[in-house]
């Protein structure tokens, strides 16, 4: 089955409308993946985490990191494993994470978050308190990479 590269604005759109991916991060125990639900705000990825923990402290020593989506969209089977194949969507940023410590971003990305998973007319904006009781990273994209197996 034939692969192609995506264009960026095939891979941004995938993005867009994908319900969570992986973030990669590096530390000194080795490379660290945790799933996180995002959303893409221009040249931004926007995540929420809980304010301590492995990836946090990766990314405080390591601001390098990837993100990942993809979607199965179907395994075609052959008798033969070497044979086995998959239809699919796949999309990598690369760049550099940032955990916001800025009120006003911190509060711009979670009512973003809010508007992408629960929809305008469904979620209570976030107020200062509960936007200080979360981390949000902030993962500035340098590179995009998309491939898909359609056929």
């Amino acid at each position: 089955m034939p692969k192609h590269l995506l264009k960026e604005e095939e891979a941004r759109e995938m993005l867009s409308e994908a319900a969570w991916g992986r973030l990669a991060t590096l530390g000194p125990q080795g490379p660290y993946i945790t799933p996180m639900h995002f959303v893409i705000f221009e040249n931004t990825i926007y995540f929420h985490s809980s304010p301590c923990g492995t990836k946090l402290a990766h990314i405080r020593s390591n601001e390098r990191v990837c993100f990942e989506v993809s979607e199965l969209l179907e395994i075609v089977s052959a008798p033969r494993p070497c044979k086995f194949n998959a239809r699919y969507r796949s999309v990598q940023v690369f760049g550099k994470a940032q955990i916001i410590e800025e009120t006003e971003e911190k509060i711009f990305a979670l009512n973003l978050l809010g508007k992408k998973y629960f929809g305008a007319d469904n979620f209570q904006p976030i107020s200062i308190d509960e936007a200080s009781s979360v981390a949000v990273i902030a993962l500035r994209i340098e590179r995009i990479s998309g491939r898909a197996n359609l056929d």
